[in-house]
């Protein structure tokens, strides 16, 4: 086990390394900004943070917008337009924060089913025997099969581009070639002329 200073007490003093003073800014400013984005979703709290860092590079976090936040620091008293905007933004962040848990709870139940559905299912003859173990025989036999396989999976792709009326086995095997890459001129369902 590799042995590290895990969490220890800093003191509050300048770092003088410029590594890692650089390291301990990056580190410290998201947990700044997350800290920041707690705050305005837990309390609802207009937050404004700009540092910079040790390089005089800019970074920022506003919630809900900078310029709510800075119309809130220049006037407290918010116009009525102002604060309709405001709300306005404050609602989308809460729909799109309840959504966002929504789907958290959907993709969670979707795996734990995917997991549930892999668990029951019947195992392949591939999967229910470790590679580890196998011997030279099996080895040729698994090696033959697969051959095999995959010369009838070609032929079957060949024969699906030669009846398409796109053609062409590349675009069969690419996932991102769609039909909306064809002009009009290759729907015509003629020949060349």
């Amino acid at each position: 086990m590799p042995h590290t200073r895990g969490r220890q007490k800093i003191p509050m003093k300048l770092i003088p390394k410029q590594d890692d003073l650089y390291a301990c800014f990056s580190k410290r400013r998201f947990g700044l900004f997350k800290k920041a984005s707690e705050l305005s979703t837990l309390c609802g709290a207009d937050v404004g943070v700009l540092v910079f860092s040790p390089t005089d590079n800019p970074f920022s976090f506003f919630s809900p917008s900078m310029d709510a936040v800075l119309d809130r620091f220049h006037s407290p008293a918010l116009s009525h337009s102002a604060f309709a905007i405001d709300a306005h933004a404050r609602a989308c962040i809460r729909v799109l924060n309840k959504r966002l848990d929504s789907l958290k709870v959907e993709l969670q139940e979707y795996q734990r089913r995917v997991e549930e559905a892999d668990r029951a299912r019947e195992k392949a003859w591939w999967e229910e025997t470790g590679v580890e173990g196998l011997d030279k025989e099996r080895v040729r036999e698994w090696m033959a099969w697969f051959g095999d396989f995959k010369a009838r999976v070609e032929g079957k792709v060949e024969e699906m581009s030669s009846n398409s009326a796109y053609g062409g086995a590349a675009q069969l095997m690419d996932p991102f070639y769609t039909t909306s890459n064809f002009s009009a001129a290759d729907h015509s369902g003629g020949g060349d002329e």
